[in-house]
């Protein structure tokens, strides 16, 4: 799921970093286990227009367990525990919108996790160098690509030019295209 080699001066969507500064950082709840890029990667290598970076808190999968736990707490154990192998069968799966699923990375010791997307902040590209320092690991394909297909469901709009209106009442407003509709509902 990750590369062994960093890409020395770039970062690419999915990488993982530690926390650097605790005012630049926002707070997040719980306590993040590091966060993670979210930009394109052609934006974040092709810097021209790039004023942010956008980024997400990732958690310890404990986090979810413990949720789940709190809310089943008068259940019988056998159904609590089948509750919470669905539960995270469907993280593990990334059929959560708003949750991105990370193996563990035995290399740095840690733990499964997620990506939470409900918590998407952002960063002045100033700070570049800070994630670089900061970096632990870095998301490889195809798992990149599944996490692009996941932020771009979660902001759910295509970036194409919208529609020129003028255009279209321009057509609509020709006497042919109304004359055409027309006759052929009175045919």
């Amino acid at each position: 799921m990750y590369e062994k080699d960093k890409i020395p001066n770039y970062i690419c969507q999915g990488d993982l970093f530690l926390r650097f500064n605790e005012e630049i950082l926002p707070p997040v709840n719980p306590p993040e286990l590091a966060f993670m890029i979210l930009n394109n990667t052609c934006d974040l290598i092709h810097q021209e227009d790039l004023e942010f970076i956008c980024i997400c808190p990732v958690f310890n999968i404990e986090v979810i367990i413990q949720a789940f736990l709190n809310k089943s707490e008068k259940k019988v154990k056998e159904n609590i525990l089948n509750g919470l192998r669905s539960k995270l069968i469907e993280l593990s799966n990334n059929k959560k919108k708003f949750f991105f699923f990370l193996s563990p990375i035995l290399e740095h010791k840690f733990p499964p996790a997620f990506a939470d997307f409900s918590q998407i902040s952002r960063i002045s590209k100033e700070h570049l160098q800070n994630i670089l320092r900061n970096r632990i690991s870095v998301l490889k394909n195809p798992w990149r690509e599944k996490l692009g297909w996941m932020i771009g469901n979660v902001f759910n709009r295509v970036a194409i030019e919208d529609v020129n209106i003028e255009v279209i009442d321009n057509y609509i407003n020709k006497d042919e295209v109304l004359n055409n509709f027309f006759l052929r509902k009175t045919q």
